[in-house]
């Protein structure tokens, strides 16, 4: 069995220049205020886009169904 020491300090080694850019902004966030409005613009307005054409699917297949089940012809 292996005795611990709890009394040995125990250093981390020196960091030493360059260090490694570890930022990773979201969806290549800008950093410039007016960038960063219009990008943030910019992705609501994909997200609209995307929920009113989804919207739109839905409501056309709700109407095709509705006439397929009352008779009509589509």
């Amino acid at each position: 069995m292996v005795e611990l020491d709890l009394d040995e300090k125990v250093e981390a080694p020196p960091l030493r220049p360059p260090l490694a850019n570890t930022s990773a902004p979201l969806d290549k966030e800008p950093d410039d205020l007016e960038k960063i409005r219009k990008w943030q613009e910019e992705r609501i307005a994909r997200k609209l886009r995307g929920e009113y054409e989804s919207s739109v699917m839905h409501l056309t297949e709700l109407v095709r169904v509705s006439c397929v089940t009352d008779g009509y012809s589509v």
